[in-house]
């Protein structure tokens, strides 16, 4: 009798055991709320517990974060995310969670509303304009500009987790300035892979869709935004200040793409390249209407930054319409 009751307990008891690991499995494998204040991008060590923020060993779902075909990465793309109308054209939602909905992040960008993410707008780099070609994708929202674990970073901006290579997927460059990080997207101006300018290309320029024919959308459809020369047809990128005739027609340096998109005060809700209060990242209260506009309401108070001296507004001295 005691032997049977004994084996009794001892069935019971190892049946209680059994039935709680998948409880403690499920919590070992599940995600952990993020510590408010606390990155989860680095400082990791025996003791810390911070992978689970973003990487769930058994609870991940399908995600098109780092791949088309899903999922990859353990990452869960929904997580504390309303879903939207396909998960093909929104990514970056698991930098998202932390980033813009909630208020675990160190940092905080698009003023905290995921809208302007994921909305196609003047004002933001969104998540909409993209292009999958099989398993390569030419942009892919956050993860295109930054390296989420800080490895092989811009010089410069290691703070700020800014990749040396954007986007790896579509091209092998490795870029060494802000400029040259621009450029790896915004110059639409070659075919050929590993070249500056071969992911726009890809659609601008093979299929017979170069930038700024579109009149009917200024936002996705831009002329090549990168010259080195005065080649009439961009914004010429140069520390002289005087045309070829040796006139001076501007008093500001146009060396870096920041010279003239110099938009962002570095707080949530106005940070260049993320969401600005200005339109196209340029002046801050350059504000045109979001509809298309051949006219681009103000646009000359951009221009005024550079071409004029001795004044703000109507009140310049020195400058185009007042000495040449």
């Amino acid at each position: 009798m005691f032997s049977s009751r004994w084996t009794w307990i001892c069935v019971s008891a190892a049946l209680v055991v059994l039935l709680g690991l998948p409880v403690q499995l499920a919590l070992a494998g599940g995600y952990s709320t993020p510590t408010v204040g606390q990155s989860p991008h680095g400082g990791y060590s025996d003791s810390t517990s911070k992978c689970k923020v973003c990487h769930a060993v058994h609870s991940a779902n399908a995600s098109v974060e780092t791949s088309f075909s899903p999922p990859q990465a353990l990452l869960r793309t929904r997580r504390g995310v309303p879903r939207p109308t396909t998960d093909r054209f929104y990514n970056g939602m698991a930098c998202a969670y932390c980033h813009i909905v909630d208020n675990w992040s160190l940092k905080r960008v698009y003023g905290g509303d995921l809208y302007n993410y994921q909305r196609n707008s003047r004002y933001n780099h969104d998540d909409n304009h993209r292009y999958f070609g099989g398993t390569r994708k030419n942009y892919a929202g956050c993860m295109s500009c930054h390296s989420v674990h800080g490895s092989n970073l811009l010089p410069g901006y290691e703070v700020d987790i800014v990749s040396a290579n954007p986007n790896p997927d579509w091209n092998d460059l490795t870029v060494d300035t802000l400029t040259n990080f621009c450029r790896d997207c915004h110059e639409d101006t070659s075919t050929a892979f590993g070249t500056w300018g071969y992911r726009c290309g890809q659609c601008h320029l093979m299929v017979g869709d170069p930038g700024g024919n579109d009149e009917t959308d200024d936002i996705d459809q831009m002329p090549p935004f990168y010259t080195q020369d005065r080649d009439r047809t961009t914004h010429v990128m140069t520390s002289t200040l005087t045309n070829p005739d040796g006139m001076q027609v501007a008093w500001s340096d146009t060396t870096d793409c920041r010279d003239c998109h110099m938009g962002g005060n570095h707080t949530e809700g106005n940070s260049l390249p993320h969401y600005t209060s200005g339109a196209y990242f340029l002046d801050d209260d350059y504000r045109p209407p979001d509809s298309f506009n051949a006219t681009d309401t103000g646009m000359d108070r951009v221009c005024l930054n550079c071409h004029v001296e001795g004044g703000d507004g109507g009140a310049y001295t020195t400058g185009v319409g007042r000495t040449f």
